[in-house]
């Protein structure tokens, strides 16, 4: 697949930790390793990312949606 952003956070030297289809994937890369920041997608496959959102809060990680 092609993700554009991903790409362009690359570029400008920044290290991308996904991309996470699920919220089980999203959880995985925040137990493995903590972000100075998330972009994320509301909708993931078959259910939204609101328990990432809230992980996020928790953990005070800015995240745009």
């Amino acid at each position: 697949m092609h993700f554009p952003l991903q790409e362009t956070l690359e570029f400008a030297c920044y290290e991308v930790m996904g991309p996470a289809a699920d919220v089980q994937t999203s959880m995985r890369f925040l137990a493995l390793d903590r972000p100075s920041a998330a972009v994320m997608d509301v909708q993931l496959v078959g259910e939204t990312s609101v328990p990432v959102a809230q992980a996020l809060i928790a953990l005070a990680i800015p995240f745009v949606v």
